[in-house]
């Protein structure tokens, strides 16, 4: 997710100095991230 907003800043600055005409990362959308939850260890489990 840190590189896509890195990329897009990259290319925001390489627009505004007049490098390239369209900025093509920003149609580009953020991937979906799923996080599982952590559950705490059973009594078996802890060792």
């Amino acid at each position: 997710m840190k590189r896509l907003e890195y990329l897009r800043s990259f290319l925001r600055y390489c627009k505004d100095s007049g490098w390239i005409e369209s900025n093509p990362a920003m149609v580009l959308k953020p991937p979906k991230v799923s996080l599982r939850p952590t559950l705490p260890f059973d009594d078996d489990d802890a060792g």
